[in-house]
């Protein structure tokens, strides 16, 4: 090819401030498809609601309706409910499958009498059930029975309930396994 071929335009010399120039302007692109990118991002998760990005674990209200005062044990932590009344503990997680495979952060939770211990199968509650609270709490209430059996109330239901809702699948929970002494084991 010769150089006065037309097809081919005139040769520009690559300065060092035409580079600089051409590298800041492709900076300056994708800083701003990287904004641009972000903030879709927070529309999109403000267009789904506060709802849906809640990440705090949820309340289980437990009312005891045994007749004797109870122990909660979550993990490590213990919560004595009397009688007739009710305590408050993280929603336990439930395990699913034949591998019994435990999501990230499971804490088993047990719970009984002076004379009983029960241990279930958590089921998760359905999302019909949930109580907020506040902005940022949410609860699901339940009531357990002299024979350990544990039902899913209503979220605007008083305790005690003295006519126990119709359950959804998975509840009540009723006790794997019972033994004496004091705790509801929940696995």
């Amino acid at each position: 090819m010769e150089s006065g071929d037309p097809s081919i335009g005139p040769q520009r010399e690559e300065t060092p401030k035409a580079l600089q120039d051409e590298a800041t302007i492709k900076d300056g692109m994708r800083v701003g498809v990287i904004l641009t990118v972000a903030t879709f991002i927070v529309l999109g998760y403000m267009a789904l609601g506060v709802e849906y990005v809640n990440l705090s674990i949820p309340d289980m209200v437990l009312y005891n309706h045994t007749g004797s005062e109870i122990e909660i044990h979550l993990g490590n932590e213990v919560t004595v409910v009397k009688k007739d009344s009710s305590g408050i503990v993280d929603q336990p997680v439930a395990c699913n499958g034949l591998i019994r495979k435990c999501p990230r952060g499971y804490k088993p939770l047990r719970t009984g009498t002076v004379n009983k211990k029960w241990s279930y199968e958590v089921v998760y509650p359905p999302p019909n059930y949930k109580k907020r609270v506040n902005s940022s709490r949410i609860q699901y209430r339940y009531q357990v029975e002299a024979d350990g059996t544990i039902y899913l109330l209503e979220p605007d239901s008083d305790f005690p309930a003295h006519k126990l809702p119709p359950q959804p699948p998975g509840f009540p929970m009723v006790p794997k396994y019972t033994w004496g002494e004091r705790a509801i084991v929940i696995n």
